[in-house]
């Protein structure tokens, strides 16, 4: 037997009543919508409606071969123009022969204008008949035919050959500072050469360009000389017996005297030029000069004066340990 069902049994199934109804109720809407979006269906001897049919392109390899490609030239056919034999220019036209020169001209008289009659004075009687001129030859007043111009010679004149450019070279002065310098002449003495020996030369300086010169250790030479140095070449001088100048490698530097003071100068144009101490107990100094710079360097030993046309001129004293880099 059964048992009885309580009365919570059937108040839950009164609760889910409308939920049921509602749910029911919202399926048949979503199902009706559904339904009204769909397109109706079409009949069943509709015809079928199909697309066109688009033809591809076929490329004929053996038409396009066998097709005359522009200017081929194939056996049999006649040569083109730019192979043909060349025409024969025209003979050059002959001028026509100058017409004789018309000696006579026969032109038509023309009547000259009668002159006006004389009033004549019946009181005074009969007038005498004046007598009339002959008549004269026309005279010949036409302009001769102009000449033909000469017939131009078929060769043909040569072109005008263009002018040739000409290449002026200027050369100036070697250094104008050091060709313009006031200095006195100098006494100088090659006393060493650490390195190559022909990567030292001097030459004096003058206004004209003199030849390089490729002293030996120990030559002597007197007035404003110019020194250069090789890459693997430094040289010691004594100026005037008492300074010791070492000049080191790639440099270049003209060696005279001050002639207010009398003491030995230095024009550094390239590389260092360092003042070495001496054997005596008396140092001697010496005047550096460089191009960037107004106001001399008093030289003492010890003292090295470099120059270069990125750096400027640079001064610092060194401790003198020997003499030469190598």
């Amino acid at each position: 037997m059964s048992q009885p069902r309580s009365a919570s049994t059937h108040l839950h199934r009164f609760a889910l009543a409308p939920v049921a109804a509602a749910f029911l109720a919202t399926s048949i809407v979503a199902y009706d919508a559904l339904a009204s979006a769909q397109p109706p269906a079409k009949p069943a001897n509709t015809p079928v409606r199909r697309g066109r049919v688009v033809k591809q392109p076929i490329v004929d390899l053996a038409k396009q071969a066998a097709a005359r490609r522009p200017g081929q030239v194939l056996p049999g056919d006649p040569p083109p123009e730019k192979f043909a034999p060349p025409i024969a220019p025209p003979p050059p036209a002959q001028s026509p022969a100058p017409a004789a020169a018309a000696t006579e001209l026969n032109l038509p008289d023309t009547p000259k204008p009668k002159a006006a009659p004389v009033p004549v004075e019946r009181s005074a009687g009969p007038h005498p008949v004046q007598p009339t001129a002959a008549p004269t030859a026309p005279t010949n007043t036409a302009e001769p035919p102009p000449s033909s111009p000469e017939p131009k010679s078929a060769t043909p004149e040569p072109p005008p050959q263009p002018e040739q450019p000409t290449l002026n070279v200027l050369r100036g002065p070697r250094d104008a500072s050091a060709t313009t310098s006031t200095g006195e002449a100098a006494s100088l003495v090659l006393s060493a050469v650490y390195g190559l020996l022909a990567g030292v030369q001097w030459r004096p300086v003058s206004a004209e360009d003199a030849p390089w010169q490729t002293p030996a250790p120990g030559d002597q030479a007197s007035g404003r000389y110019e020194l250069r140095t090789g890459l693997q070449s430094e040289a010691t001088l004594t100026v005037d017996g008492g300074v010791t100048v070492q000049v080191g490698r790639l440099s270049r530097v003209v060696v005279e005297r001050s002639p207010a003071t009398g003491v030995p100068t230095i024009l550094v144009y390239r590389g260092t030029v360092e003042v070495l101490p001496t054997s005596g107990s008396v140092e001697h100094k010496a005047i550096v000069r460089s191009p960037d710079r107004s106001k001399p360097v008093e030289a003492q030993p010890g003292l090295r004066v470099s120059y270069g046309a990125f750096r400027g001129t640079q001064i610092e004293r060194v401790q003198v340990t020997g003499i030469g880099g190598f």
